[in-house]
């Protein structure tokens, strides 16, 4: 065997493998000359994995391909060996061939002996033992082989017990969902059926991959006992808080009961109280009830006499004035029992009253211990929910073990999706960094902006004003034209459209005339509206303010005591006062009036022009 660990390792399997090949085409030639005309099968392929089959293959089609020459030799016997012997000849200079790069390693010494021995034989000895000949050969052949290349039976049991742990690590693997190197290895190994007969290399190999398994599974332990023992040191911990909760539980089902024995026994006593005191005061009334019906008897018994001795005495007057004395004084007392008995039954009610409060006195107490009872009943439940609760607890523990195991899968796979967020991250910073430069540039347009809105609002404000006063211009020009400086006729030369200018001019003035006549009809009968209102209001007043005004009278006549400040102005004095405001100056009413008398002279003259 090779040294596994020498610097030329690599160098001798490449050697080796060269050999292989050379040999694998040796064999597919010789299964040609078998005249087998097939393609490499599963079995040729499959010995690509070692060098033993791959000789022993070749060696038992190089003896059949002997026999079968040495047959045809027998078959032949009157040609010459010079010609019976050429395939023979080449096989054997083929084998000589793969015995001298044999030669190169070390490990293949013994195949090298027994070739080189089998092209010695000569073809006389070939010619005299044809049968026998090829039998020796082939056994030669097979023991040559199991000898050399063939493992013992050491080789098989060991590689056996290595099949058997590593199909149990597989398994393991398999279990525990991890990835298993070995697998691939002892399918192929399974394929080319080579079970006891692999190579130190693949054995190598083989336990390099079993290593692999192995630490990934220890690997897979230790995992496994880091989650394993919190998750112990929990179950510890609720455990304790369970022990802890279920004492609690009993000192307060404990207390619960004590306190409802104690108030059981606290109602039974006050029932047993008023139930003596209903019943007393039952038979008080009882007693009372059956004293009145006796007086009530004896009143009656009483009344007959009374009354038979009325008809015996009516006979005299005496005897009726006698009689009526004391029928008087039996009415009276008569009338002293009938109070008695409404007293009686005034009581008698009172009575019933104070029954029927304690009756719901006991009504109340009987609900007090039903709510007690139900209290009770909910205790129960709660105590029900509770043990469910623990339950459930015990059961999300578990689940808390599943999902532990699904976390530890979940999180590589995060780790995965962190790399991704964090490159995607970086991608939207530049995107926000761009994003920042592109807000600053449009907040500095957007101040620009506003400044710009600033300035025309301003202006817009001010157009505003100028077409207010401007407004105001026309209206008072088309009130007085005369006013302005531009108003002054000036003739185009032809009549038509002077005409119609001034008939323009006299339709814009129309039209504003006739919204201010509107507006002051609006504003007027307002006015009159409020006149009357304050006429209808003062009317009750005024004779009230006459025996007030009638001393004031006096300082008002003298002239030289100012006008009173008190006195009342009306609205319609208001808008006199605003028209007479709007009045223009003298010097302005002449202006206008000669401004017009010219006007109508010019217009007569150009009658008598078109005249």
């Amino acid at each position: 065997m090779y040294n596994l660990f020498s610097p030329n390792h690599y160098v001798h399997l490449c050697v080796c493998q060269r050999l292989m090949l050379l040999l694998q085409s040796f064999n597919v030639h010789a299964e040609l000359l078998l005249e087998k005309q097939r393609a490499l099968s599963s079995d040729q392929n499959e010995t690509s994995v070692s060098i033993g089959p791959v000789v022993k293959c070749y060696w038992r089609n190089l003896l059949q391909l002997s026999c079968l020459q040495a047959k045809e030799s027998t078959s032949n016997g009157q040609q010459p060996p010079s010609q019976q012997s050429p395939s023979i000849d080449r096989t054997a200079a083929k084998t000589t061939t793969i015995n001298t790069h044999k030669t190169q390693s070390t490990s293949m010494t013994s195949v090298q002996k027994t070739t080189t021995n089998t092209p010695a034989s000569t073809p006389q000895h070939e010619r005299e033992s044809t049968a026998g000949s090829c039998v020796s050969i082939h056994t030669i052949g097979c023991q040559t082989v199991e000898s050399a290349l063939v493992p013992c039976e050491a080789c098989a049991c060991v590689q056996t017990v290595m099949k058997e742990s590593s199909d149990a690590l597989v398994s393991l693997c398999q279990s525990l969902g991890l990835p298993c190197s070995m697998q691939g290895f002892l399918e192929a190994v399974e394929e080319t059926q080579q079970l006891g007969r692999l190579s130190a290399c693949d054995i190598s190999q083989w336990a390099s991959e079993q290593r692999r398994d192995m630490s990934r599974v220890g690997k897979h332990v230790l995992e496994v006992r880091e989650t394993v023992e919190p998750l112990k040191k929990k179950l510890k911990e609720t455990e304790m808080e369970r022990e802890k909760l279920r004492k609690q539980l009993l000192e307060m089902v404990k207390r619960e009961k004590e306190e409802r024995k104690k108030m059981e026994e606290e109602w039974e006593r006050r029932m047993q109280e008023v139930k003596s005191r209903a019943e007393e005061a039952v038979r008080r009334l009882k007693q009372e009830e059956e004293e009145l019906k006796r007086g009530v008897t004896l009143l009656e018994h009483r009344n007959s006499e009374l009354m038979a001795e009325l008809n015996l005495q009516t006979e005299t007057k005496k005897s009726l004035e006698y009689e009526r004395a004391t029928l008087q004084e039996e009415v009276r007392r008569l009338h002293s029992l009938e109070t008695m008995l409404r007293e009686v039954e005034e009581s008698r009610q009172n009575l019933e009253k104070e029954l029927r409060s304690t009756q719901t006195l006991l009504d109340k107490e009987r609900a007090k211990n039903h709510s007690v009872q139900h209290q009770n009943e909910a205790l129960q439940v709660k105590q029900a929910a509770l043990r469910k609760h623990l339950d459930a607890l015990v059961q999300q523990t578990e689940d808390l073990h599943s999902s532990l195991e699904e976390c530890e899968d979940e999180k590589a796979d995060l780790a995965n999706k962190l790399t991704q967020i964090i490159q995607e991250k970086d991608a939207l910073q530049e995107q926000f960094t761009q994003q920042q430069s592109h807000c600053s540039s449009l907040s500095t347009e957007k101040q620009q902006q506003q400044t710009q809105i600033t300035e025309l609002e301003e202006s817009v404000s001010h157009l505003k004003r100028m077409l207010e006063e401007a407004s105001q211009r026309e209206r008072i020009l088309v009130a007085f034209p005369e006013l302005s400086p531009q108003a002054a006729p000036q003739t185009t030369g032809d009549v038509m459209c002077d005409m119609e200018q001034q008939l323009k001019a006299n339709s814009i003035r129309i039209r504003i005339l006739q919204q201010e006549n509107i507006t002051l009809s609006n504003s007027l009968t307002r006015l009159k509206d409020r006149e009357e209102k304050q006429r209808s209001s003062d009317s009750g007043v005024v004779e009230i303010n006459r025996s007030r005004e009638a001393p004031v009278m006096g300082p008002l006549d003298n002239p030289s005591t100012p006008p009173s400040t008190s006195i009342p102005i009306s609205p319609s004095s208001i808008l006199h006062h605003q028209t007479l405001c709007l009045s223009l100056h003298q010097d302005v009413e002449e202006r206008y009036m000669n401004i017009r008398q010219a006007a109508r002279i010019r217009s007569a003259g150009t009658r008598r022009r078109r005249k």
